[in-house]
Protein backbone atom coordinates (compact mmCIF):
# COMPACT_ATOMS: atom_id res chain seq x y z
CA UNK A 1 0.00 0.00 0.00
CA UNK A 2 2.81 2.36 0.87
CA UNK A 3 4.52 1.68 -2.42
CA UNK A 4 1.33 2.56 -4.30
CA UNK A 5 0.94 5.79 -2.35
CA UNK A 6 4.57 6.70 -2.99
CA UNK A 7 4.12 6.00 -6.72
CA UNK A 8 1.00 8.15 -6.76
CA UNK A 9 2.88 11.01 -5.10
CA UNK A 10 5.77 10.71 -7.56
CA UNK A 11 3.29 10.56 -10.45
CA UNK A 12 1.49 13.69 -9.18
CA UNK A 13 4.79 15.56 -8.85
CA UNK A 14 5.87 14.51 -12.33
CA UNK A 15 2.50 15.52 -13.77
CA UNK A 16 2.76 18.92 -12.04
CA UNK A 17 6.27 19.42 -13.44
CA UNK A 18 5.14 18.39 -16.94
CA UNK A 19 2.17 20.75 -16.67
CA UNK A 20 4.47 23.61 -15.58
CA UNK A 21 6.79 22.96 -18.53
CA UNK A 22 3.86 22.83 -20.96
CA UNK A 23 2.42 26.08 -19.55
CA UNK A 24 5.85 27.73 -19.82
CA UNK A 25 6.15 26.60 -23.45
CA UNK A 26 2.68 27.93 -24.27
CA UNK A 27 3.52 31.28 -22.64
CA UNK A 28 6.81 31.40 -24.59
CA UNK A 29 4.96 30.68 -27.84
CA UNK A 30 2.46 33.43 -27.05
CA UNK A 31 5.31 35.85 -26.33
CA UNK A 32 7.03 34.89 -29.58
CA UNK A 33 3.80 35.39 -31.52
CA UNK A 34 3.29 38.79 -29.91
CA UNK A 35 6.86 39.81 -30.76
CA UNK A 36 6.38 38.56 -34.33
CA UNK A 37 3.17 40.55 -34.65
CA UNK A 38 4.91 43.67 -33.36
CA UNK A 39 7.75 43.12 -35.82
CA UNK A 40 5.32 42.57 -38.69
CA UNK A 41 3.49 45.79 -37.84
CA UNK A 42 6.80 47.65 -37.60
CA UNK A 43 7.98 46.28 -40.94
CA UNK A 44 4.62 47.13 -42.54
CA UNK A 45 4.83 50.68 -41.18
CA UNK A 46 8.39 51.10 -42.46
CA UNK A 47 7.39 49.69 -45.84
CA UNK A 48 4.41 52.02 -46.04
CA UNK A 49 6.64 54.99 -45.17
CA UNK A 50 9.19 53.92 -47.77
CA UNK A 51 6.47 53.53 -50.40
CA UNK A 52 5.09 56.98 -49.54
CA UNK A 53 8.60 58.43 -49.92
CA UNK A 54 9.06 56.69 -53.27
CA UNK A 55 5.70 57.91 -54.49
CA UNK A 56 6.46 61.44 -53.32
CA UNK A 57 9.83 61.34 -55.04
CA UNK A 58 8.27 59.88 -58.18
CA UNK A 59 5.64 62.62 -58.23
CA UNK A 60 8.17 65.33 -57.54
CA UNK A 61 11.15 64.15 -59.58
CA UNK A 62 10.62 61.13 -61.79
CA UNK A 63 13.29 60.29 -64.35
CA UNK A 64 11.11 61.84 -67.02
CA UNK A 65 8.03 63.62 -65.84
CA UNK A 66 5.34 63.88 -68.48
CA UNK A 67 2.83 66.66 -68.24
CA UNK A 68 -0.58 66.66 -69.85
CA UNK A 69 0.19 70.21 -70.91
CA UNK A 70 1.80 70.61 -74.29
CA UNK A 71 3.74 73.36 -75.96
CA UNK A 72 2.84 73.80 -79.62
CA UNK A 73 1.62 70.24 -79.78
CA UNK A 74 4.68 68.74 -78.08
CA UNK A 75 4.60 66.70 -74.88
CA UNK A 76 6.37 68.50 -72.02
CA UNK A 77 9.09 66.55 -70.24
CA UNK A 78 10.47 68.05 -67.05
CA UNK A 79 14.17 67.37 -66.60
CA UNK A 80 14.96 69.67 -63.64
CA UNK A 81 11.75 69.56 -61.65
CA UNK A 82 12.27 67.81 -58.32
CA UNK A 83 12.96 68.14 -54.62
CA UNK A 84 16.69 67.52 -55.10
CA UNK A 85 17.01 70.39 -57.56
CA UNK A 86 14.91 72.71 -55.40
CA UNK A 87 17.03 71.88 -52.35
CA UNK A 88 20.24 72.44 -54.31
CA UNK A 89 18.94 75.86 -55.31
CA UNK A 90 17.77 76.75 -51.79
CA UNK A 91 20.69 75.36 -49.77
CA UNK A 92 23.56 74.28 -52.06
CA UNK A 93 25.53 71.40 -50.58
CA UNK A 94 23.27 70.86 -47.56
CA UNK A 95 22.96 67.32 -46.24
CA UNK A 96 19.32 66.44 -45.69
CA UNK A 97 16.69 63.72 -45.79
CA UNK A 98 12.96 64.10 -46.19
CA UNK A 99 10.12 61.74 -45.32
CA UNK A 100 6.38 62.40 -45.55
CA UNK A 101 6.96 66.06 -46.41
CA UNK A 102 9.09 66.57 -43.27
CA UNK A 103 12.82 66.92 -43.00
CA UNK A 104 14.08 63.99 -40.95
CA UNK A 105 17.76 64.97 -41.18
CA UNK A 106 19.31 68.40 -41.49
CA UNK A 107 23.12 68.68 -41.36
CA UNK A 108 23.81 72.26 -42.29
CA UNK A 109 24.47 75.47 -40.31
CA UNK A 110 21.88 77.36 -42.36
CA UNK A 111 18.21 77.15 -41.35
CA UNK A 112 16.22 74.29 -42.80
CA UNK A 113 13.74 75.48 -45.44
CA UNK A 114 10.07 74.74 -44.98
CA UNK A 115 8.39 72.24 -47.28
CA UNK A 116 6.34 75.17 -48.60
CA UNK A 117 9.57 76.90 -49.68
CA UNK A 118 10.72 73.72 -51.42
CA UNK A 119 7.41 73.41 -53.30
CA UNK A 120 7.52 77.12 -54.18
CA UNK A 121 10.95 76.62 -55.79
CA UNK A 122 9.67 73.51 -57.57
CA UNK A 123 6.80 75.57 -58.99
CA UNK A 124 9.31 78.19 -60.21
CA UNK A 125 11.37 75.43 -61.85
CA UNK A 126 8.22 74.12 -63.54
CA UNK A 127 7.32 77.62 -64.75
CA UNK A 128 10.85 78.00 -66.13
CA UNK A 129 10.74 74.64 -67.90
CA UNK A 130 7.27 75.42 -69.25
CA UNK A 131 8.66 78.61 -70.78
CA UNK A 132 11.18 76.70 -72.90
CA UNK A 133 9.89 75.33 -76.23
CA UNK A 134 11.78 72.03 -76.06
CA UNK A 135 11.19 69.72 -79.01
CA UNK A 136 11.84 66.02 -78.57
CA UNK A 137 12.26 63.44 -81.30
CA UNK A 138 9.54 60.76 -81.32
CA UNK A 139 12.09 58.06 -80.44
CA UNK A 140 13.28 60.14 -77.46
CA UNK A 141 9.73 60.48 -76.18
CA UNK A 142 9.19 56.77 -76.74
CA UNK A 143 12.34 55.92 -74.80
CA UNK A 144 11.35 58.24 -71.93
CA UNK A 145 7.81 56.83 -72.02
CA UNK A 146 9.21 53.36 -71.53
CA UNK A 147 11.21 54.60 -68.53
CA UNK A 148 8.10 56.28 -67.11
CA UNK A 149 6.05 53.10 -67.67
CA UNK A 150 8.75 50.99 -65.96
CA UNK A 151 8.75 53.38 -63.00
CA UNK A 152 4.96 53.27 -62.72
CA UNK A 153 4.99 49.46 -62.90
CA UNK A 154 7.71 49.27 -60.25
CA UNK A 155 5.67 51.48 -57.96
CA UNK A 156 2.61 49.33 -58.60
Amino acid sequence: MRAVAALEQITEKLLAQVEAVVVEQVVDQQRQQAVQQILVVEVEERLAAAIREILLAAQAAPVSSFSKSTFRGHMKVYKFLGIDTAMQMLRPGAKWEISNNQFTRWDDPRPCPSIEEVYWVMEKIKEFEDSIPTMWLPEQLEQMGIRQQELEEALG
